[in-house]
């Protein structure tokens, strides 16, 4: 009866993609850099942890909502947090964020850690189906730079 059931077990999660990702390159020109999606592309070397930062909301500027539903403090971060990841290349990179301030993360092996003083309050989301389902990489130790010490002691 058991082997009868197996078939009925379901289990959902993203198709892993083909890249882990890839940096927009705006001042190349798309002919002179290799493209996804028709945007050109950095190579790999010229990424940095500044390309997935993003303090557009610290700054004044039009906001318009066409949904009508108003930005609240519950959706913005406090105090400070430190934000990595490691690619599949064992590449770290970090920033430390501030308030209202983001940090892209591609899926994969990540973190975030308060850094301030008191508690900090960051709001996190999650592109997958199945996203606290992700197997801990062999090359967690193996970054570089590495992650620091004071990070994975605590873990």
């Amino acid at each position: 009866m058991m082997i009868l059931l197996l078939p009925l077990l379901s289990h959902s999660t993203d198709p892993d993609l083909l890249l882990d990702f890839r940096a927009g390159d705006l001042a190349a020109a798309a002919a002179a850099a290799p493209s996804l999606n028709g945007f050109p592309c950095k190579p790999t070397s010229a990424v940095t942890s500044d390309g997935f930062f993003f303090d557009a909301l610290t700054k004044e500027g039009n906001m318009s909502n066409i949904s009508g539903s108003a930005v609240n403090s519950a959706n913005v971060l406090t105090r400070k947090v430190l934000v990595g990841l490691v690619t599949t290349g064992n590449e770290y990179y970090s920033k430390v964020l501030g308030p209202w301030q983001m940090f892209v993360i591609p899926r994969g092996l990540h973190f975030q850690l308060n850094v301030g003083k008191g508690k900090a309050l960051a709001i996190t989301t999650f592109s997958s189906q199945l996203p606290g389902s992700l197997p801990l990489s062999k090359t967690i130790f193996a970054s570089d730079p590495s992650i620091p010490e004071q990070f994975l002691n605590n873990s």
